[in-house]
């Protein structure tokens, strides 16, 4: 009989202590977050800098987070991502800075025409110079926690028209983002595209065209509706990472700063291997028999003029964006422009 107490009593021990183990285990299962894009898979945003992120999180963690990213349209439209993510029915976005400018002014600092030259000032004014910090505290304010920003390479003019003068724009149809709205001032007339599906609608003339990152010609197979591209650049752009607050601020301080340190040590990885990216496409896009302008000096001093009205517009917006619109003239300042 004591023998059996003594068997029965080791079985439900290590009943007890598998339970345990089973319970402790499953405080570790891993937190899942969707992240929902603006770009489909063929364009640099989503397998650079998307992908990259999504593993940098992960490694952060320590393996803790998974992250499941989507292409444009899977979970929500790209209008709706920003709500989407506040609301807290998916945990991440990428956008473009811009579609941010109704709730969080500060962001369109990421995107501003004729601002940084290159990755390199990109990543010195957002990091170093802490314009990140200041949009993550207007982020913050609607249930947003700013991750990272990212490095997109160049904006350009696409179309299937020359660009030789600043009046050639009159009576066009174009998509920009919010930071080139002011090209209207030159006669286009800004047009919607649903899915932002710019290789159709170029192709069947529903736009005559667009701005956009320039790998995407070969990458995102534009070179083979876009005729002509317009330079210099109009932009340095770059892409925001959020993540829903609530979500972020679960994780703790600790699991916080571990995977934010993780991100910026590993960041400017991931701009190099995105300009590698774009020569590649700049040099394809002119074998295929793509035609790049260079736009006369007086006409890029028209263009810079009307993008000064809106940087006094964006400084107007609210104290984020007062205070953003500062930070980066005195950066412009430092660099002798």
């Amino acid at each position: 009989m004591k023998k059996k107490i003594s068997v029965l009593f080791i079985v439900l021990l290590s009943i007890a202590l598998m339970g345990g183990f089973t319970m402790g285990f499953a405080k570790e299962k891993k937190i899942v977050w969707k992240f929902q894009t603006f770009v489909p898979e063929t364009d640099a945003d989503w397998y650079v800098t998307l992908k990259s992120i999504k593993a940098l999180i992960e490694e952060g963690s320590g393996g803790k987070i998974e992250v499941k990213i989507f292409p444009v349209g899977v979970l929500t439209d790209p209008d709706s991502i920003l709500d989407t993510v506040v609301n807290g029915a998916i945990q991440g976005g990428q956008i473009i800075s811009g579609m941010a400018a109704g709730i969080a002014p500060s962001c369109l600092g990421t995107e501003m025409p004729y601002g940084t030259k290159d990755m390199y000032e990109h990543f010195e004014l957002h990091f170093l110079w802490g314009l990140i910090d200041i949009m993550r505290e207007e982020y913050a304010k609607r249930n947003l926690h700013l991750l990272t920003v990212g490095f997109s390479g160049q904006i350009n003019f696409f179309s299937s028209f020359p660009v030789r003068s600043a009046g050639d724009f009159k009576g066009k149809k174009i998509w920009v983002i919010p930071q080139l709205t002011w090209l209207t001032k030159f006669g286009a007339a800004t047009v919607e595209v649903p899915g932002m599906d710019m290789y159709t609608a170029l192709k069947l003339g529903t736009l005559d065209g667009f701005a956009w990152t320039i790998g995407e010609l070969e990458y995102g197979n534009f070179k083979e509706v876009v005729k002509y591209v317009s330079r210099p650049k109009f932009i340095t752009p770059g892409t925001h990472i959020l993540i829903n607050k609530k979500a972020w601020d679960k994780l703790g301080k600790p699991l916080q700063t571990q995977i934010q340190d993780h991100v910026l040590a590993h960041q400017f990885k991931v701009y190099k291997e995105y300009r590698s990216y774009d020569l590649k496409s700049i040099k394809a896009a002119q074998d295929y028999g793509v035609k790049f302008i260079d736009l006369p000096p007086a006409d890029v001093a028209k263009f810079k003029d009307a993008a000064v009205e809106f940087w006094n517009e964006v400084e107007g917006m609210s104290p984020g964006a007062a205070k953003m619109i500062k930070r980066y003239r005195e950066f412009l300042k430092y660099k002798g422009r």
